[in-house]
């Protein structure tokens, strides 16, 4: 450790105003968060008693069930959120647009491929005609000019005939090649020229048939040609057979009509099934919502009953098991609020317990440092003027923390006072401290104390030990240090014979450069992130080190190694260090 004073810690300061040692007073302490009557004590001069505020504390918590109210009262309820789509009217819309969707595909695909079997039958039957005409067909190619309108006129018959067997068949066309080109021959319906309507799209093509689909005089028509050759081999002719495929368009149109209808049928009859299906699902969430609605005003009494074994049901017992928990949390942070007033109360009448200023006595340096490890800490130090000459020094570890140990620290505090006037003794003043305060201690609580009287004049120091921890005095001739712990028990062990029995007190006499140090177990006992205490030999080691340093920078120095060894460990215990040295 530097051998450099840290920078400045926390503690309480010393004045160089303050009044001589028989005039000295304490005033209040600033800075307080509640506002309560000024403590007085009638142990020191000019001040009363502080059981008002005792019975402050004691008042505050019947003031827990007002906290409650308030606490309930300013729990904000909040205005249900109004059900613009209910959950069942959503289920219902959704399964009607699927079933909708699904019958418009079922309708879209069944409507295509009874388009397509329908355009294969018509082809099945365009090819197979227009095969049929190729083969019956004589070689009118070979008739001479005399002769072929003779054969023109049987052909044409022919034709017809082949057209009156089908009513599909709208017209059969015979196609003869020449070198001057392609001219009619022959036509079923006696057209004398070929029509192909407006951009034919072929649908099929080879060496043998070629199909094609147009639209002719508004019909949807498919044509069939087939050519027509020689022995030789030589093309001299065509066939053409035109099919209707209007049917191809009245199953599209049919099929249109028919998904129309169902999904209207669909929608009706899939949405009143889906309707009270939903309603039936859904209302035991709706029951939920209602009680939730419940709850949400602030009634954390009300429980839903579950109606189901289902997810629904574990979600209605799981909303109880909430319900319950908030409830608890709610008393909890009741009870919190109140003990928190509570807890306000016992810190103000701490901070006014311990002594606002130090005692600036010419030829000593005096200094004190306080920090609880909780909002009201167990540890107690005091500067009590005894007389003229003597200076009463108190340092004191209650073993309850909180209330109880407040309630008791300022009990002791006020014996303490009341038993040191113009008593030089501390073991007797220890004594008559015990007598009363153990008449009211609870089982299991007690004070340890090292009760100090200093004569200023002659330096001489007499200490009486409450079962505290020894008392360090540092040497300045020999720069070591000693260590003082007279016989004595803690107060409120005992109501009076055994601890009169083993009270006693030692004088010892302090020379210049020489240092006291007083202080609570939190220092030597302060952990650290590996659970390691301070322990008393590194405490004692820095008392050699540094105890003759000023007091300010002595203490500051023991905190910034406390500080350095704790780490991030929390503070396990309240620390209080007092300490003097002869000027």
């Amino acid at each position: 450790m530097a051998s450099n004073p840290p920078k400045k810690k926390p503690g309480r300061k010393s004045s160089s105003s303050l009044p001589p040692i028989n005039n000295l007073k304490r005033k209040k302490s600033p800075g307080s968060s509640t506002s309560i009557k000024k403590i007085s004590s009638a142990t020191i001069k000019g001040r009363k008693g502080s059981a008002a505020n005792l019975k402050a504390i004691g008042d505050s918590s019947s003031s827990q069930s007002r906290v409650g109210e308030g606490l309930s009262r300013s729990i904000p309820v909040r205005s249900p959120v109004s059900v613009t789509f209910p959950l069942w009217l959503k289920f219902a819309g959704f399964a009607c647009f699927l079933l909708s969707f699904m019958i418009v595909i079922f309708g879209i695909i069944s409507s295509q491929l009874m388009q397509k079997e329908i355009g294969a039958q018509i082809n099945n039957t365009g090819i197979k005609l227009v095969s049929f005409v190729t083969t019956t067909i004589g070689p009118y190619w070979i008739y001479e000019e005399g002769n072929l309108e003779k054969a023109k006129k049987e052909i044409q018959q022919k034709l017809g005939s082949f057209r009156k067997e089908d009513p599909d068949i709208t017209d059969i066309l015979l196609l003869q090649m020449s070198e001057k080109g392609r001219f009619l021959m022959a036509s079923a319906s006696g057209k004398n020229k070929v029509e192909m309507g407006p951009d034919p799209i072929t649908l099929s093509s080879n060496d043998k048939i070629k199909i094609q689909q147009t639209e002719l005089n508004g019909i949807l028509t498919r044509v069939f040609s087939k050519p027509l050759y020689d022995n030789h081999g030589k093309k001299v002719g065509e066939a053409l057979v035109y099919l209707k495929a209007s049917r191809i368009q009245e199953v599209k149109n049919a099929f249109a009509w028919q998904i129309i209808m169902i999904c209207i049928l669909g929608i009706l009859v899939g949405g009143g099934l889906t309707f009270i299906v939903t309603k039936f699902l859904t209302s035991p969430i709706q029951s939920l919502v209602e009680d939730i609605l419940v709850v949400s005003t602030g009634n954390l009494e009300h429980q839903t009953i579950p109606k189901s074994q289902d997810e629904i049901g574990f979600l209605a017992a799981t909303f109880n098991e909430m319900t319950e928990k908030l409830r608890i949390a709610r008393e909890e942070e009741i009870k919190k609020k109140a003990l928190q007033h509570e807890l306000e109360i016992a810190t103000e009448i701490q901070t006014e317990l311990l002594p606002e200023q130090i005692p600036k006595i010419p030829g000593y340096d005096i200094f004190a440092y306080y920090l609880s490890a909780k909002h009201v800490g167990g540890d107690y130090y005091d500067f009590i003027v005894i007389d003229q000459e003597r200076l009463g020094i108190v340092v004191a570890d209650v073993s309850g923390k909180g209330i109880p140990g407040s309630m008791v620290m300022t009990m002791a505090r006020s014996l303490i006072r009341m038993a040191s006037r113009r008593n030089p003794s501390p073991a007797d003043t220890l004594r008559r401290v015990n007598k009363v305060l153990a008449q009211d201690m609870r089982r299991g609580m007690f004070v340890t104390a090292n009760y100090l009287v200093l004569n200023v004049r002659t330096k001489q120091l007499t200490v009486a030990s409450a079962g505290h921890n020894p008392l360090v005095v540092y040497r300045n001739q020999t720069k070591d240090i000693e260590l003082i712990k007279p016989q004595g028990i803690a107060l409120g062990f005992d109501k009076g014979q055994i601890f009169d029995a083993n009270i006693a007190e030692e004088t010892i006499q302090l020379y210049r450069g020489d240092r006291i140090v007083a202080y609570t177990d939190g220092v030597v006992e302060a952990m650290s992130e590996n659970d390691q205490e301070f322990g008393e030999e590194t405490f004692y080691d820095l008392t050699r080190k540094y105890g003759s340093a000023s007091s300010k920078d002595y203490i500051n120095i023991l905190i910034q190694a406390l500080e350095e060894h704790r780490g991030n460990a929390e503070q396990s215990d309240d620390i209080t260090i007092t300490t003097l040295r002869v000027g």
